[in-house]
Formats: structure tokens, C-alpha cells, sequence
């Protein structure tokens, strides 16, 4: 009964139409490119633009927008689509707007497209699910530095460290990797949830409140363990829907 998300492949190699069915029926498409060009956005009370690119192993995709919204006010937006370890289609948006910050988070797993879907999508997602299967293996494979390093290029903090926490992947760091990171530009709440994530027996990580200390661990410095602690990061299902009209879904249907 849950909206079913299709990701359908067209005739521009850089561009999908995200298509959302709703007992079968198309209720909504949107283009997305992800040619890096500003695509200018206009309605809902807001305009401006909109950019999504490819990241260097063409592994993620990542997205800004920036939008004067009724009033004058700004809206600023960073994102990414990309594939988790476990196959799901991870869609994460951080929002900032009159100085207040907002995650919104949606995973869409796979489902079959059954023959009551329109024709041109049961066409245009039949055939290949062998190389679809194969292509998803392969973009959720583990991050690398380098990929944490480029990611923080293109999305602001809250969103980096929601999208490490949803991958829940831990990292090999050493203190000349720390410097290495923050030489780079990676900003330090996103290292304390590397850190995090690599040492579960020191933190707790929970996607409502971010890293905490567990116990009375001596490993990090007292500033870091209040950076680590004051971490919050608010999951609003509600929050926004920059391409689609409903909140959660559970199910998709292409890759």
C-alpha cells in the first residue's frame, strides 16, 4: 500500500526520472541530472536552483539547492542519494533555514515492478536486473577516506554526519589520518563520528541524538567528548520533500 519510487533511465546518460506511483498510478516525476548545471526550481512559495553531480567513482550523487522562499526567506539545502552496504537507496537532505537545521532521511528497498505499472516503466526496467543487481553491489561498497574527504566538499556538516551514521561504517584512523582529515577540511563533528563509529565500545551512536560517550572512557580529550556529546541531530520525516510529495516510503522500484 506504501508509494513505490521508480528510478527510470532516459535518453540523456546524465538523467533519470524519478517517477512515484501510488496504487499504480503516476502521481509525480521529477528529472533529475546529474550534469553538476543549475536547474532552476519555481513553486511551492519558492524559487531558485538546484544542482546534483555525480561524485568522483560515480558512486553517490550529491545536491544542493538554495531557494528564496515567501517573505525573502533562504533555504539552503545539501544532499545525497546513494546506495547503503545493505542495497537500500539512502536519500538524505539537510535543510538550513532562518538559522534552524532539519535531516530528513528516507531508505527505499527494493520491490518487483509488477505488469499493472505503466507500460513505459515496466519496459524501461525489464531485462536488466542482473546488471541492476550487479551496479548496487558495487555502489554500496565501503567508503574511503578520500570519499569522506570529497563528500565534505559538497555537504555541509549535519548532512555528512547523518549520511556516516545511516552507513554505520567504521574507518582504520590514526592520528596522522585525523590530521590528514582536518587538513583536508573535514570538520571535526564529522571526525568524532568516524571516531564514533570505529569504536563502539567507547560511543553509543543513535540517529535522534548523534554520539555519546559510553562509560567513563579516557581516549579522547575533554573538548572533544563535548563536541561528541552536543551532538544533535534532529530525523524529521515531515521536515521537507525536495522531489516528492510524501514523506516516509519503504519501497522502490528501479536502480
Amino acid at each position: 500500500s506504501a508509494p513505490t519510487l521508480c528510478i527510470v533511465p532516459t535518453t540523456t546518460s546524465s538523467a533519470v526520472d524519478v517517477v512515484t506511483l501510488a496504487e499504480s498510478k503516476e502521481v509525480a516525476r521529477d528529472r533529475l541530472d546529474a550534469s553538476g548545471d543549475r536547474r532552476p526550481i519555481l513553486g511551492a512559495g519558492c524559487e531558485g536552483w538546484e544542482t546534483v553531480r555525480w561524485s568522483n567513482d560515480n558512486r553517490r550523487a550529491f545536491i544542493r539547492s538554495e531557494l528564496t522562499c515567501a517573505g525573502g526567506l533562504q533555504r539552503v539545502s545539501t544532499g545525497v542519494l546513494a546506495i547503503t552496504r545493505s542495497g537500500e537507496l539512502l536519500d538524505l537532505r539537510s535543510l538550513s533555514a532562518g538559522g534552524g537545521t532539519g535531516i530528513r532521511s528516507n531508505r527505499f528497498h527494493e520491490t518487483s515492478v509488477p505488469p499493472t505499472f505503466p507500460a513505459d516503466i515496466v519496459a524501461a526496467l525489464s531485462g536488466s536486473e542482473l546488471a541492476v543487481s550487479t551496479a548496487r553491489v558495487a555502489a554500496g561498497a565501503t567508503l574511503t577516506l578520500p570519499n569522506v574527504v570529497e563528500a565534505a566538499k559538497f555537504l555541509d556538516a549535519t548532512a555528512l554526519e547523518a549520511f556516516l551514521i545511516e552507513r554505520g561504517q567504521s574507518f582504520k584512523l590514526n592520528a596522522k589520518e585525523l590530521v590528514t582529515l582536518a587538513d583536508a577540511g573535514v570538520p571535526g563533528s564529522v571526525t568524532d563520528v568516524m571516531i564514533a563509529l570505529s569504536n563502539p565500545r567507547v560511543f553509543k551512536l543513535d540517529r535522534a541524538t548523534g554520539p555519546n560517550i559510553v562509560g567513563d572512557s579516557t581516549s579522547r580529550s575533554a573538548n572533544a567528548r563535548g563536541r561528541c556529546s552536543n551532538l544533535g541531530l534532529a530525523y524529521d520525516p515531515f521536515a521537507f520533500t525536495p522531489y516528492w510529495g510524501y514523506g516516509m516510503y519503504d519501497a522502490g522500484c528501479g536502480s
